[in-house]
């Protein structure tokens, strides 16, 4: 399955960035740039969304 990857600008404070890009050098994570954590990111606090409202109902 192949999926199309769109790119879109996000402002993110200076702090939080600064944490990011700490975690993508350290390489540790297995992060290679911003956009890869940023993806991941979401993508966890949406299951955690999702899971929260199943439990829920």
């Amino acid at each position: 399955m192949r999926v199309t990857m769109t790119y879109k600008g996000v402002n993110l404070p200076e702090p939080l960035l600064n944490e990011v890009d700490a975690v993508v050098k350290e390489g540790k994570r297995g992060f290679r740039s911003r956009a890869e954590f940023v993806a991941e990111a979401i993508r966890r606090y949406l299951d955690e969304m999702r899971k929260q409202e199943v439990g829920q109902e």
